[in-house]
């Protein structure tokens, strides 16, 4: 017969799934799938039977591994070249490293006209790490190998509604509160 196999599940110790989180929304939003990310929220009341090409404010929360060397500066640097690929004048207008309700994160605000719909939006990007990677900072890693759980949540409405929205994005990024890993059965 074939060769001799070994069987790994995941997630396992050395490669451990993300942690689970519950978020509060403002009543009427809710989630969908969407690809490539953990969770799309949405207000329903901006959904209609026919608008699929109407704008919906959202917040796509996303996770990723990334060496724990990285700075969450350089993980938003990467973030505005996601955003270039939506429109090619995205501008940056914040983008800074702050405290939010005790966790360190990186937030940058900026705007971009979308190629595809020549709409004006304006994004809000947080990014922090999770739970066990909260005091990166402050451990000084010496293991440059290391790997770190990186959570990205962005908030995107259209430009003219961003006083509105923004609030709500900070809100729902503020109400994130992690639970466990999730653990194999």
């Amino acid at each position: 017969g074939g060769h001799p196999v070994s069987t790994i599940t995941y997630p396992n110790a050395q490669s451990p799934a993300p942690h689970t989180f519950t978020v509060e929304c403002p009543d009427g939003w809710s989630s969908r799938p969407v690809p490539r990310a953990l969770l799309l929220l949405t207000e329903d009341a901006t959904i209609t039977e026919t608008g699929d090409d109407d704008f919906h404010p959202n917040m796509v929360i996303s996770h990723s591994r990334v060496p724990r060397r990285i700075s969450l500066q350089d993980v938003g640097v990467s973030t505005l070249v996601a955003a270039s690929k939506l429109g090619d004048d995205a501008h940056l207008e914040v983008g800074k490293v702050g405290r939010l309700d005790g966790r360190t994160v990186y937030i940058q605000t900026l705007a971009l006209t979308v190629d595809r719909t020549g709409q004006r939006v304006a994004q809000v990007h947080v990014i922090f790490y999770g739970p066990d990677d909260a005091d990166r900072d402050a451990r000084g890693d010496a293991d440059s190998d290391a790997i770190a759980d990186l959570y990205t949540l962005v908030g995107t409405c259209l430009d003219a509604d961003s006083a509105q929205y923004a609030p709500v994005f900070i809100e729902i990024v503020r109400s994130l509160t992690f639970g466990d890993r999730l653990v194999t059965a």
